[in-house]
């Protein structure tokens, strides 16, 4: 064995390590008092630990690193098996928390999937080496690896864009998010996945056992990053899981106006939607109603949350120009609320566009 395999062998040991470690500390490890509600605030703790253990099918090319059967079984455990694991954790986390109607036929044929391809590399792990190579199968399973490897690929990029959608939707307008969706939480994990799937087409495509260890050791430091974020719950909800009957309950005709009276004053009357990062959170808690409530009457007043203070903002900018018409850009779009000038261009494109 020389020192490149060697290095590729050890890297595949610390993989395995890490991933059995993970695995325990996912499926263990709950913060309290969060660990009475697992479902709702660990709601992909099963598949993150599953995808931590799948690690341990490398174990052949540790004890084997020169045979084509383990080398075989390294590429259907990175391409095609790992890409769908990733999209199946994304999707099991965010699909729950924004109750996806589709989210059960995703985890079947996923599972599905899954134990088609494994059942396909343990086939091809029973064929002997020799045999293998004599009858020309190793050209013919890289080529369904691969074929699978982008098939999986799509469906990693599909299950992105769908939680690039919520994420999207749940931070311009947070009466979508009745179910705390963790919007920043989300773009992490987007960045995180990305990166692996990334690393593994990498793998893939360099076919060498240099490149296989830094990726290895690359993807055992993503799978730490993966965990550690996911250890305390990214769900901001404080209230017990009982709250969520409780987000279902209409608002009563007598406390109607009184809320509204009570947005319409901080938002407007206290000029809140001045303010750069103002979220509905802290509109509801300077109101001192919930959330869920103050969201309602929003939507069903303003058009919803995004809506209203946006274009409270475009108005302000508007009028913030006649009195000051010789303000540069950046000074009315500071003046006006707006994070950054793209904020504002983005936004007067989207509810303004007649002005443009």
């Amino acid at each position: 064995m020389d020192q490149i395999q060697y290095f590729c062998v050890l890297s595949t040991m610390a993989y395995i390590t890490g991933g059995v470690i993970l695995a325990a500390v996912r499926w263990f490890h709950m913060c309290q008092p969060y660990d009475r509600e697992p479902r709702y605030y660990y709601p992909a703790r099963r598949y993150m630990a599953a995808m931590c253990i799948l690690t341990v099918s490398l174990l052949p090319f540790v004890f084997e690193p020169d045979s084509v059967d383990a080398l075989i079984l390294v590429k259907t455990y990175f391409l095609p098996s790992n890409i769908l694991m990733i999209a199946l954790v994304l999707m099991s986390y965010f699909g729950r928390v924004m109750n996806w109607e589709q989210f059960s036929l995703f985890r079947v044929v996923a599972l599905s999937l899954l134990v088609v391809i494994l059942g396909l590399a343990i086939s091809v792990a029973l064929i002997p080496g020799e045999q293998f190579r004599d009858a020309g199968l190793v050209r013919i399973a890289e080529a369904v690896i691969y074929a699978l490897g982008f098939f999986q690929t799509l469906v990693f990029v599909v299950a992105l864009k769908k939680v690039r959608h919520w994420a999207i939707n749940c931070s311009e307008d947070e009466f979508s998010n009745p179910m705390d969706f963790p919007v920043p939480f989300a773009k992490r994990v987007a960045v995180i996945g990305s990166s692996a799937v990334l690393l593994i087409w990498c793998g893939a495509i360099f076919d060498n056992p240099l490149v296989l260890g830094i990726v290895e050791l690359l993807l055992t430091v993503i799978l730490v990053v993966l965990v550690i974020v996911s250890l305390h719950p990214n769900r901001q909800r404080e209230c017990s899981c009982y709250d969520l009957q409780e987000e279902a309950i209409e608002v009563a005709d007598g406390n109607f106006d009184e809320i509204r009276a009570a947005i319409k004053q901080v938002v407007e009357t206290e000029r809140s939607f001045l303010e750069p990062h103002i979220t509905l959170q802290d509109v509801a808690s300077k109101c001192g109603y919930n959330r869920s409530y103050v969201a309602k009457i929003i939507k069903s007043e303003y058009g919803g949350f995004f809506n209203y203070i946006n274009s409270l903002r475009l108005d302000y900018a508007e009028e913030y120009h006649r009195e000051h018409p010789d303000a540069s850009v950046a000074e009315l779009v500071d003046e006006s609320g707006f994070g950054s000038r793209q904020t504002y261009y983005n936004v007067k494109s989207r509810l303004r566009p007649d002005l443009l």
